[in-house]
């Protein structure tokens, strides 16, 4: 467990640095393309220190694949954002996590205790309660079927990318955690970069110089990244994952709520309160 709670740390460490970027109009492909810069380095350093060893044919498609869905996730995300609002997106995001409990249920038989299954329900409960908030809230909520078409595409690509890391986990050697990161944020980085070309070609590009504080946020963000994605994978190794996908959702949701109270004066309304109280119980429920 105390892997999966570093995890939902460097987790929430991120989005607060993605909060104080956003306070200051950072351009965030920029923040993503650096971010995938340091964490290929240091997920680079850490397997030439394992030896370095070139890993079966399988790992290279488990980071090839992973770091296709993760980079369109990112990609949906912002694009869902602009177009059904941050908590709309959000919850759309976070649903996801049915697709990893899903494959551990049905393809390697994965069965969770009756508080474990208490606890996942309580997770779907919290994160359909903050969902329907954030319809209710969003302005651009009105975005019609490519709105919605965004949204479907944000749930299947991070879901995607959550089931690539547990099959990851069962179906690969240990030793190979390190590469599979590696090419992970590599290929991940390779496609957002490609997107960054893209949007400077042409005279309607955009030109502007990069900002050496955009560049040092995605470093930053980076470190966070990578140690993140291992902690998950080294907790995914001793914690089934019908139980550590869902309590590292809920864990980023809490905390994520309470920094923005504590850090960022945020206000809750009710029916925050109550998903943060039941958010409090699925925790407490997965971890008996």
């Amino acid at each position: 467990m105390s892997y999966l709670l570093g995890a939902i740390l460097l987790q929430v460490w991120n989005a607060n640095l993605l909060k104080i970027g956003e306070s200051r109009r950072q351009r965030r492909m920029v923040v993503i393309g650096f971010n995938y810069l340091s964490a290929t380095a240091i997920a680079a350093v850490l397997w030439a220190m394992e030896g370095g060893a070139a890993p079966a044919g399988i790992t290279w498609i488990f980071g090839a694949v992973a770091g296709f869905f993760y980079a369109t996730a990112l990609f949906f995300f912002m694009a869902a954002i602009a177009r059904s609002g941050l908590a709309l997106s959000t919850a759309g995001m976070r649903l996801s996590v049915l697709w990893p409990v899903l494959l551990s249920l049905a393809a390697f038989g994965e069965v969770p205790t009756a508080l474990q299954w208490s606890g996942i329900g309580l997770t779907l409960t919290v994160v359909a309660m903050l969902g329907r908030t954030g319809l209710r809230a969003s302005r651009s909520a009105q975005g019609g079927l490519s709105g919605r078409l965004l949204l479907l595409a944000l749930f299947l690509c991070m879901g995607g990318g959550f089931s690539t890391l547990k099959a990851f986990s069962e179906m690969d050697s240990p030793a190979n955690r390190s590469a599979m990161l590696a090419l992970l944020f590599a290929s991940a980085g390779i496609m957002c970069w490609a997107v960054i070309a893209g949007q400077n070609m042409g005279p309607a590009g955009d030109n502007r110089r990069i900002d050496g504080r955009d560049a040092l946020m995605g470093l930053l963000f980076g470190v966070g990244n990578v140690a993140s994605n291992a902690f998950l994978l080294l907790g995914l190794e001793q914690v089934d994952g019908v139980v550590a996908f869902p309590l590292v959702n809920i864990g980023v949701i809490l905390l994520n709520s309470l920094s923005g109270v504590l850090l960022w004066r945020e206000r809750l309304g009710r029916v925050e309160t109550a998903a943060l109280a039941v958010a409090t119980l699925a925790i407490v429920l997965m971890t008996l």
